[in-house]
């Protein structure tokens, strides 16, 4: 296939035809000059469609890129258990020479623009281009399923093209006016970027609520407020008046804050790594550790039991709020929206930017094979249009418009008609030139009012986790069970139940008595508790040196490898 193509192009080139190609972009206008060869591309991604239903929406997407980038596209639908030994036929094919990309069907002219195969369309009566017939196992285009792992291993073996020359001609500027940068630095191995990650909302904002009446009663002025511990001596004030009576039915503080925590298994852990809103993997290490080791950790546990000592009422622990709770000031996550929604009622301070982790980022990533090399450019044109195009992305996510799908006239809202076409949203695309479909959850419903206007400022704001390309072991085989270490499928939901009972040892805190039978200092009783959580058999097998399977000791080889000291 690569041998065939490499002769076309040399002898395009050989005959002084000029090739200039640009994205596609929602206004569907493309520039060209000079003549563009006919070519057929394909695309293999995951769903679950029928044959006929895939020939229909083929047909749909061909009325967009023919026109634009006279190229035909050949969609390759295949179910998820069935995808990856379906791209193993396809690589293996290509590797032992079986593949042919049908280029014998097209032959480029002598002279003139206008030198290529074209037929009569018998029914219309109009001339039509011939595109060359694309080999079943020809591999251009493709969904890299697994996420980062996968990927990592596809590059390492040299089946990805690299596409970060793109980045600079007019594909590279369309895609970084909608995928942020940072996302798509976070796919580059070595300087290359060997696939473009899907563009979907990263994740949670966190926000300080603040109730404006009972703050503004407390004559507290919000000049200088940017985190909790500004408005500390308001929160004690409201906390001894609860105390007294004063105030009835009132939460000082509700919910805390998770104190920019990460871990490598998800965010709610005792094993875990404070991070900035600005934070990047090549600002250094993020060992995780035994968080309350952490100072931002030590800081939040110091204000909570303040409040707790002064009236009795610990915060809650909940990934959630309830907004219909009566609360001085408390933490809320969820999209920018909220500020929209609530600022009437509450002084908000963004406290924490979404965090795009590995789920996020590389559960999307469309690559173009090595064997399509010769004509990566033309593939990346396509890869542009998917993230760029509501109507090509439309088209690939919902299928034919009154046959796979309908839109409510009232609503707007996208519903299936048939089983015939199924895609995952999540990994067609950018997902924020998606209608919204009835199939989304309420958070996804509000995250996309607007034209995703507030994921899409969320996004731009937000850091790529340090943790998102390591890829964590969780093999039993692996575990050392002369030791007294747990596997770590036992460990991580273990770590998470610890993050709760952490709090409650600190509520617990009035009640403490030391050996003399006195109550220690708070900074005292931390160090107390820093102990018993290392005593801890989950917490030690996660946070092991020696063990190869601990997630520190994982994470120190897998960075060591990737940036050495």
């Amino acid at each position: 296939m690569r041998k065939t193509l490499s002769g076309l192009l040399v002898l395009v080139l050989a005959l002084s035809f000029i090739f200039v190609f640009t994205g596609c972009g929602d206004d569907g206008n493309q520039e060209s000059e000079g003549f563009v060869s006919p070519l057929t591309i394909t695309i293999t991604t995951i769903g679950d469609a029928t044959t006929e239903a895939v020939a229909k929406v083929q047909t749909e997407l061909n009325k967009i890129t023919e026109g634009k980038f006279n190229t035909h596209v050949i969609l390759n639908v295949v179910k998820e258990s069935e995808y990856e030994e379906r791209l193993n036929e396809m690589i293996t094919a290509n590797d032992e020479g079986l593949v042919n990309i049908g280029g014998s069907d097209v032959i480029i002219g002598a002279t003139t623009e206008t030198a290529v195969v074209t037929k009569v369309n018998e029914l219309t009566g109009r001339v039509e281009t011939v595109y060359p017939t694309a080999d079943k196992n020809q591999l251009d285009i493709f969904l890299i399923p697994e996420g980062w792992a996968k990927y990592n291993e596809y590059a390492e073996n040299v089946l990805l093209s690299d596409l970060s020359t793109f980045l600079t001609d007019s594909n590279g500027k369309l895609l970084n006016q909608y995928i942020p940068s940072a996302v798509l630095n976070s796919c580059m191995i070595d300087g290359a970027l060997y696939g473009v990650p899907s563009n979907v909302p990263y994740g949670d904002c966190e926000f300080l609520f603040i109730n404006k009446e009972l703050y503004d009663n407390y004559n507290y002025s919000m000049d200088e407020v940017d985190e909790i511990y500004d408005i500390q001596n308001f929160l004690v004030d409201v906390a001894k008046d609860v105390k007294s009576g004063k105030l009835t039915d009132v939460v000082p503080l509700y919910n805390i804050s998770d104190m920019t925590l990460l871990s490598l298994t998800g965010r709610k852990s005792v094993v875990a790594q404070a991070v900035s809103n600005t934070a990047s993997v090549t600002d250094g290490s993020f060992i995780p550790l035994n968080i309350l080791t952490i100072p931002a950790v030590q800081n939040m546990a110091k204000l909570v039991n303040e409040i707790n000592s002064a009236c009795g009422i610990m915060p809650v622990t909940d990934e959630s709020a309830d907004l219909s709770a009566n609360f001085a000031a408390g933490f809320v996550r969820g999209g920018l929206g909220l500020v929209e929604e609530y600022s009437d009622e509450y002084y908000i301070i963004n406290t924490r930017v979404a965090v795009a982790d590995a789920e996020d980022l590389y559960r999307g990533i469309y690559g173009v094979s090595t064997y399509a090399e010769a004509y990566a450019d033309r593939c990346m044109q396509l890869i542009t249009c998917l993230n760029t195009n509501a109507e090509f992305r439309n088209i690939l996510a919902y299928g034919v418009k009154n046959e796979h799908y309908i839109v409510s006239e009232d609503t707007g809202i996208v519903s299936r008609a048939s089983d015939d076409y199924i895609m995952d949203i999540y990994r067609t695309g950018n997902v924020f030139l998606l209608m919204q479909n009835d199939q989304m959850t309420a958070e996804e419903l509000s995250l996309s009012a607007n034209g995703w206007k507030n994921a899409i400022e969320a996004n731009g704001k937000a850091i790529v986790s340090p943790y998102a390309q390591c890829v964590i072991d969780f093999s039993e085989s692996k575990a050392n069970s002369t030791a007294n270490y747990k596997v770590l499928s036992e460990v991580v939901p273990e770590l998470e139940r610890l993050y709760d009972e952490i709090w409650v040892w600190i509520s617990e805190y009035p009640e403490a008595v030391n050996s003399e039978g006195e109550q220690p200092a708070f900074a005292t009783y931390i160090q107390d508790l820093q102990k018993k959580l290392n005593a801890d058999v989950y917490v030690k097998s996660a946070t092991s040196t020696t063990q190869e399977t601990s997630l520190r000791k994982q994470y120190g080889t897998w960075y060591e490898l990737n940036y050495p000291s």
